[in-house]
């Protein structure tokens, strides 16, 4: 039931992704412009993200009577990020090893929870975890290159891995669905850090939509452009819980 959702929903999540794109990278086109900070501004969104991964971990944890090994980790992992990019805009030079290190530690949580995977854990569940583990070893590369697409691609592995945790927990406590929400925002900034730092910004992708509708919608006004990504987003997330949705036990 839920490959055949998938395979139904998969066409509209990849045009709505399509048609938000363009709009997303338009407005951190306008961000840049209308920045007048003195720190770098892809080194603050990067450092903004990571403490919205720190404070959406810790908020997933709050109830818990001890953190595990794994929790301890992926919140030492988040502040060797945030060390890192804090640097960045303080002017300060961090070694890129960092980045390696902090991905080790990552790969800590992600293996551990690899290794709780059962039969029972769900489809999403598992290629959240594996996604993540690939972000975690192109951290590690990261550090041993510092090669800045590398580090786009960490950052696009952990979007999607927590987007994913975020689609399976559509009916969890609300409290928790926030504080995954922060890790979504978090690996948001991260993105988006990278993407100005690679000049994403000024070129916006034809994806789906050609390219002469992708310039259009990259150069509409900052409210369309929210309008459209915002749609865009609710209309893939919805699309992705469907996808995702566990059948319905049949009653005897």
């Amino acid at each position: 039931m839920a490959s055949m959702n998938a395979a139904v929903l998969l066409p509209g999540v990849l045009t709505a992704a399509s048609l938000a794109a363009p709009c997303f990278l338009g407005l951190l086109k306008l961000l840049n412009e209308a920045y007048a900070g003195g720190a770098p501004l892809p080194a603050v969104l990067k450092a903004l993200g990571a403490v919205s991964l720190f404070a959406g971990h810790c908020s997933l944890s709050f109830k818990k009577p001890a953190l595990a090994r794994g929790d301890k980790c992926y919140l030492a992992g988040v502040i060797c990020l945030f060390a890192l990019f804090a640097g960045g805009c303080i002017g300060v030079k961090v070694p890129i090893t960092v980045a390696a290190l902090a991905g080790l530690i990552l790969g800590v949580t992600f293996a551990d929870l690899a290794a709780g995977c059962t039969r029972q854990t769900r489809l999403v569940l598992r290629i959240a975890i594996a996604t993540g583990c690939c972000g975690c070893a192109t951290l590690v590369v990261v550090g041993a290159t510092g090669r800045g697409a590398l580090a786009q691609v960490a950052s696009v592995c952990f979007l999607v891995a927590n987007s994913l945790v975020l689609v399976a927990m559509h009916a969890a406590p609300i409290q928790s669905r926030q504080g995954q929400a922060l890790k979504v925002i978090g690996s948001a900034c991260l993105f988006s850090g990278n993407a100005i730092g690679l000049g994403w910004h000024e070129a916006p992708p034809a994806g789906m939509i050609g390219g002469s509708m992708a310039e259009a919608l990259h150069g509409l006004g900052g409210l369309s452009q929210v309008v459209l990504v915002g749609g865009g987003l609710l209309v893939a997330y919805a699309a992705a819980v469907v996808a995702a949705a566990e059948p319905k036990a049949k009653r005897g």
